[in-house]
């Protein structure tokens, strides 16, 4: 979805929302709601920083919050880390391959140089790179899949 349609439905985000909590509910009860809740609302507020400064879509962080009422807190905090290691590697892959290495830098610099001047969060990219960028759905799933494998419980 994200890779044909640069988005991720709410439709799908509120079905997985839905197959969290009455996960939850079932298995536990009242205390499955508070890891529900939980697992939902951390990656929302961790990674809101990254949203305001445009390095991360609402669709990725839905996703998040999805996997986090299904998994629970300490597995979704687990998933995203893996997900930022695969997005790493696969970001510096692009950066190698599109030969812009020293206009990236030269950007990233910019960037936090401005922000460091004028105390505001702007999105972070860059027109000129605009088909440098990852679908980080794809490292997510990615990191699902060493959950799915046992990887991190």
């Amino acid at each position: 979805m994200d890779l044909r349609m640069q988005k991720v439905r709410n439709w799908f985000i509120l079905v997985g929302l839905a197959a969290g909590f009455i996960y939850h509910l079932a298995a536990e009860g009242l205390r499955g709601m508070i890891e529900f809740s939980a697992g939902v609302f951390c990656p929302v507020l961790l990674l809101a920083v990254l949203f305001l400064a445009g390095a991360l879509g609402a669709g990725d962080i839905k996703l998040f919050a999805v996997l986090g009422g299904i998994m629970g807190v300490r597995q979704v905090l687990q998933c995203m880390l893996w997900a930022f290691l695969f997005g790493g590697a696969l970001s510096i892959i692009i950066f190698l391959s599109d030969g812009g290495i020293l206009g990236r830098l030269a950007y990233f610099v910019q960037y936090f140089q401005s922000l460091f001047i004028t105390k505001q969060i702007r999105p972070y990219r860059e027109d000129k790179f605009h088909g440098s960028y990852i679908h980080f759905t794809v490292p997510v799933f990615m990191s699902v899949l060493l959950y799915m494998g046992g990887i991190f419980t």
